[in-house]
């Protein structure tokens, strides 16, 4: 027996797949027990900080945890220890709240619709889609049509002791890059473009089953345990809360690199020292104090601004002197070797290399 929107699909032989929801088990205890241990779950999460509980809050929701949750995550940690004021106003967490004034379930069975859009999964053809009907689907078709490949790409995103496997489509150039996915539509309307090899938080209650899982079970040591339908959540908490607590730490590590002040801040000086002894005793009202002009400042650096400009000024004034003196120098140059070109004209310079040539 499985869980309420488990799929179970089973070799038939002749290449033959059946898929399906699973059969239900009656409602009452099952059902009123993991009520129960959501309302504690829920009651007990009222004693975590905020940050914690709008992790829980998000997961009872069914939401993929990406880089902005854990950032959101972690400006709500800092805010919770005084570290970071609030900017906006905080969202309520509504569904814990629901759950534990009511004591409904958190979510309501989904169950998968459709499969399709696989890419970089086998030589499946493209576009095509793969329906499932409320009650059980029957797939069949001859070896290496694609049935295996279905299958895996289901292990992988649900649970399976079976073959999980995907192979890319060897007909293709190979491309390591490039990622492999399906698109995901399940009853609720939502459609969930999962990429393979990364968990599926909506579908990681679903099990399948497959003839290998089969010979598994049947062979090989399985040890039997149970737990409250619910529990599952408290472990994704501490994950997800763990991630959040390691974005903090390579904060930290980032802010505790050394950094060379000596270019920022030449020589000796108040402000530098104490840049160079910033530690936890160093006082903010301090920092922002050294970062404020007075007045007298103020009116140095006017007078300072006016010396370079004056400097500036006078250095030009030489700069155009020179080269004043630098033209009428090539002026002169020029003017005696037209005089010498004069001089000697052509008659004279035959005599010279005449005498040249001949030694007389």
């Amino acid at each position: 027996m499985l869980p309420e929107g488990c799929l179970e699909r089973r070799s038939l032989g002749s290449g033959k797949l059946l898929a399906g929801p699973s059969t239900n088990a009656p409602p009452g205890r099952k059902e009123e027990s993991r009520v129960n241990v959501m309302v504690e779950i829920c009651t007990w999460a009222n004693s975590l900080k905020y940050w914690e509980q709008a992790a829980l809050e998000r997961i009872l929701a069914g939401q993929q945890f990406t880089e902005d949750t854990y950032e959101e995550l972690l400006t709500y940690m800092l805010q919770d220890s005084g570290l970071a004021e609030p900017t906006v106003e905080r969202p309520l967490l509504k569904r814990l709240e629901h759950l534990v004034q009511n004591g409904d379930s958190p979510r309501p069975g989904v169950r998968l619709v459709k499969m399709g859009n696989l890419q970089n999964v086998n030589a499946l053809v493209p576009g095509q889609d793969l329906p499932f009907g409320p009650a059980l689907t029957a797939i069949y078709g001859q070896n290496g049509s694609g049935k295996s490949g279905y299958a895996r790409v289901l292990g992988c995103v649900g649970f399976t002791r079976g073959d999980k496997e995907v192979l890319p489509d060897v007909t293709q150039p190979m491309c390591p890059n490039a990622p492999c996915c399906v698109d995901l539509t399940l009853s609720d309307g939502r459609c969930i473009t999962h990429e393979i090899g990364g968990k599926c938080a909506d579908l990681a209650s679903y099990y399948v089953f497959d003839s290998t899982s089969v010979r598994v079970h049947l062979n090989e040591e399985n040890r039997l345990s149970f737990s409250p339908g619910g529990l599952s959540c408290l472990g994704r908490l501490a994950d997800e809360t763990d991630k959040v607590r390691d974005l903090l730490k390579a904060r930290i590590r980032q802010c505790q690199e050394s950094h060379a002040f000596e270019a920022l801040f030449p020589g000796e000086s108040e402000v530098r020292q104490v840049i160079t002894e910033l530690g936890p005793d160093t006082h903010s009202e301090e920092l922002r104090s050294l970062g404020k002009v007075s007045q007298q400042e103020q009116r140095r650096l006017a007078t300072l601004d006016r010396e370079i400009a004056e400097l500036k000024a006078d250095k030009m004034s030489e700069r155009i002197r020179d080269l004043s003196e630098a033209i009428g120098d090539l002026k002169t140059l020029k003017a005696k070797l037209i005089q010498i070109s004069k001089t000697l004209g052509d008659e004279a310079l035959s005599e010279v290399n005449e005498v040249l040539s001949t030694g007389v």
